[in-house]
C-alpha cells in the first residue's frame, strides 16, 4: 500500500491541504521527523520513524535527566516492547556525560584519598597521624559536599 500510486497521491493531497490551511510547518515536520522506507522492489517496509513534540525541561540535574529516562523506557516497553525501536533526545547527549562526570568525580575523591593518605605516611612516618589528618580532609569534604545541596545549590562541571 505505501508504495502505490494511490499512497503517493494521497500524501501530495494531505500536503497541498495543509499548505492551504497555512500550517507549512506540519509538512516540513513531517518529512523530516516522519516517514518510512521500503525495499528495493516497494514490496515490503524496512523501517519506519515517528518524531514528536515533548516537553521536558531544557536544563536538569543527572537525577532529573535519569528519571525522563527511565520514564520513556518504562513508557516504551509498556507500549511499544515488540517493535524493537528506540528513543532519543538532545537531553540524552548531556545525561550521559553527567552520569560519567559523577563516576569520575566520585573515582577522583577516592583516588585522591588514597595518594593523600600514601603522602601523610610517607611525610610523617606514622600511619596513625597519617589517619586522623586523612580523617580530618574527609571531614572538610563532607562539609562542603553536604552543605552544597542542603542550601539548595547544585554541583556543576567546573566543582566535579
Amino acid at each position: 500500500i505505501l508504495g502505490s500510486e494511490q499512497y503517493a497521491a494521497y500524501q501530495a493531497t494531505r500536503k497541498e491541504m495543509l499548505r492551504a490551511a497555512g500550517r507549512e510547518y506540519d509538512v516540513l515536520l513531517g518529512n523530516r521527523l516522519t516517514g518510512y522506507r521500503l525495499t528495493p522492489d516497494r514490496s515490503a517496509m524496512e523501517f519506519a520513524w515517528v518524531s514528536f513534540n515533548a516537553t521536558y525541561p531544557t536544563q536538569n540535574t543527572v537525577e532529573q535527566a535519569n528519571t525522563w529516562y527511565d520514564r520513556w523506557s518504562a513508557f516504551q516497553t509498556n507500549h511499544a516492547a515488540s517493535i524493537g525501536g528506540f528513543h532519543t533526545t538532545d537531553l540524552y547527549k548531556f545525561m550521559v556525560t553527567q552520569n560519567e562526570m559523577v563516576k569520575a568525580a566520585v573515582m577522583g575523591v577516592l583516588l585522591s584519598l588514597v595518594i593523600t593518605f600514601v603522602v601523610l605516611v610517607l611525610a610523617t612516618w606514622n600511619w596513625w597521624i597519617s589517619l586522623l589528618g586523612l580523617v580530618n580532609i574527609v571531614g572538610i569534604a563532607i562539609v562542603f559536599l553536604g552543605i552544597i545541596p542542603i542550601i539548595g545549590w547544585s554541583l556543576g562541571e567546573n566543582e566535579c
